[in-house]
């Protein structure tokens, strides 16, 4: 059951995924806290230099968990929408096949591009 709306605020933070709890950590501070995935419906950034794991990417998609990133005025500026890929599941869990069609590697007219994560 997912219901909580979690505001990334403080600035320098680090979210990772371990045993689909997300583990935030203030990089300045050292203080970690956590809180299991599956209780999570969004989550809204509006820190700059906050770190995503790929995995924890990853499994907020698997469970349609909502990241929008935001200026510091709570504007969004990044907002992907939701996926609704219950069809690819049993049980709420992932059936193995890649979810709402997602291709396995880049189209070949793909091109890589540098990312600066300044």
């Amino acid at each position: 059951m997912s219901y909580h709306i979690l505001h990334l605020l403080s600035h320098n933070l680090r979210v990772r995924l371990k045993l689909d709890q997300l583990h935030i950590t203030d990089l300045d501070s050292g203080t970690d806290k956590s809180v299991p995935l599956a209780d999570v419906a969004a989550i809204v950034c509006a820190a700059r230099d906050t770190e995503f794991s790929a995995s924890s990417l990853r499994r907020m998609a698997e469970l349609n968990v909502l990241l929008l990133i935001c200026n510091e005025k709570f504007e969004p500026i990044i907002a992907p929408p939701t996926l609704n890929c219950s069809a690819a599941r049993s049980n709420g869990r992932p059936t193995g096949k890649r979810p709402c069609g997602g291709r396995s590697s880049p189209p070949k007219s793909a091109t890589k591009l540098p990312i600066s994560l300044t």
